[in-house]
């Protein structure tokens, strides 16, 4: 993000005696692994941080720690809107206003979500354009809006373009859509096929600018960087080490560190008999995550606080309370 504000180049440069950060590539710079999503989100705030600094008499060491404290307080502002894009999925399924603001404040302050809105992480970014997407094909479920399927796709490719690994939703969201047409009694092939193609579109148009993006920084559409490290694959015998990681490890398990989500017990049901098409969105979220991260062999985020890879599922994970909360 700073290289773009401040060289217009996606090249990362160091100081002198810091650490060489991201990968050798084109022309021999250095080139961050990451999606370029989560960059230009804090971009602007880099260029406020330059505006504002400019004229006062800072040494250009302190200048560049506000700009960087600056670009990280944009996950504060993307963790509170996802936490309103939660009330107003809370509002559309029919919770009144307690609940709705009860899951709000659930997801902003009693989850890992608090921790990540103050770290430079991607994950807060997915969180939000992830549950976006749900909110719009519920909007969609509701209405019958085809304009919503499109907005869901565009969210769900913005939120590839901030974290490759988001592809691993698409196949859910198209799940959850198909719940939908088929609750609205909509069942023909060819109407299928169109919705498929407005919510595939702007997801296939974001992928295509994430492996321009590739191309630019390392000749390949294909490599990311992180080819250049040992590989994370652990093989299927790594999956219950992972899933004994994220569920029941004292250093990473997911309650640990979320401890009001053990009240989903009390809610799985009751969610489930109201909102049969949520509920298996979620159930399948929580299940293609925990399958695709299990095997590697860096399940737990690295050195992350908690289970870093399993913020996305967080929202609908709360959204899942709301028959405790209403009771």
């Amino acid at each position: 993000a700073e290289s773009l504000v401040m060289r217009g180049d996606l090249a990362l440069v160091g100081g002198e005696g810091e650490r060489d950060w991201g990968y050798p590539g084109r022309d021999g710079k250095r080139y961050a692994p990451y999606a370029l999503g989560q960059s230009l989100a804090e971009a602007p705030f880099i260029a406020a941080a330059v505006v504002a600094t400019a004229p006062l008499p800072l040494d250009e060491n302190l200048k560049a720690r506000l700009r960087h404290a600056a670009a990280v307080s944009s996950n504060i502002f993307i963790t509170a809107a996802t936490a309103w894009v939660l009330y107003s999925l809370g509002r559309r399924l029919r919770y009144g206003p307690r609940v709705a603001a009860g899951l709000s404040l659930i997801f902003g302050l009693a989850t890992m979500a608090w921790v990540y809105a103050r770290h430079d992480f991607a994950d807060p970014l997915t969180s939000l354009t992830l549950l976006s997407s749900v909110l719009l094909l519920r909007r969609y479920g509701d209405r019958g809006g085809r304009s919503d399927i499109m907005l869901a796709g565009l969210l769900l490719g913005l939120s590839l373009f901030a974290k490759y690994q988001m592809v691993i939703y698409c196949p859910v969201i198209w799940f959850y859509m198909i719940l939908l047409r088929r609750q609205r009694g909509e069942r023909g092939l060819s109407g299928l096929a169109r919705d498929t193609a407005l919510l595939a579109s702007p997801v296939i148009l974001f992928g295509l600018v994430d492996l321009g993006v590739n191309y630019v920084k390392f000749e390949s559409m294909m490599a990311t960087g992180y080819e250049q490290e040992a590989s994370p694959w652990g093989g299927l015998s790594h999956i219950p080490t992972g899933l004994h990681g994220f569920l029941f490890s004292p250093g990473k398990s997911i309650f640990l560190y979320n401890p009001i989500l053990l009240l989903l017990p009390f809610a799985v049901r009751p969610f489930h008999r109201e909102h049969r098409n949520e509920s298996l969105l979620t159930l399948c979220s929580a299940g293609i995550t925990l399958l695709f991260l299990s095997p590697l062999y860096w399940w737990h985020g690295d050195w992350a606080w908690g289970p870093r890879y399993l913020l996305p599922l967080l929202p609908l994970m709360v959204l899942a309370l709301a028959p405790v909360l209403r009771a």
